[in-house]
């Protein structure tokens, strides 16, 4: 369909700004960081739940067993390893959360080129690349209350 003589959009103009590119589903830095937080914590978790400390659980099996003990404590740290690191990847599926913290990592990155372009060029609001002090929202009500209550 051809654009009409007296209509000013042109086919490759349109009225609505381009679209996002496309989030990727590969870890970002936010997305390494939790993750990493993540295998630390469960870890932690894990050794506090020493061999010695579950053995104190079960005194009996312990002092006739140990061998047996021991074997199903390694299969039940195993277990709750391999089933929380489930978890938490289900929750980030759920969430979207790779994506989420992938477009928060490129807003932050937007942010900090503009403000760093602003800075650049002195454009932070009083021509001396400072940034605009702006006074408190509530100053003429604190200037206010502060009169009326030295009375």
């Amino acid at each position: 369909m051809a654009p009409e003589p007296n209509n000013p959009l042109r086919d490759d103009e349109s009225p609505s700004p381009p679209p996002q590119p496309p989030i990727a589903q590969t870890p970002g830095p936010r997305v390494t960081r939790l993750q990493e937080i993540y295998a630390q914590a469960l870890a932690r978790t894990l050794r506090a739940n020493s061999y010695s400390n579950f053995a104190a659980c079960f005194p009996t099996p312990a002092k006739h067993v140990p061998a047996s003990l021991e074997n199903v404590w390694r299969q039940l740290n195993a277990k709750l390893e391999e089933s929380a690191k489930a978890e938490f990847e289900e929750i980030l599926a759920e969430r979207n959360a790779i994506a989420q913290l992938n477009e928060l990592d490129r807003l932050v990155g937007e942010a900090r080129a503009r403000r760093d372009a602003a800075a650049a060029a002195g454009e932070n609001g009083n021509g001396n690349g400072e940034e605009e002090r702006v006074p408190y929202v509530f100053a003429p009500f604190l200037e206010e209350l502060m009169r009326n209550s030295q009375c």
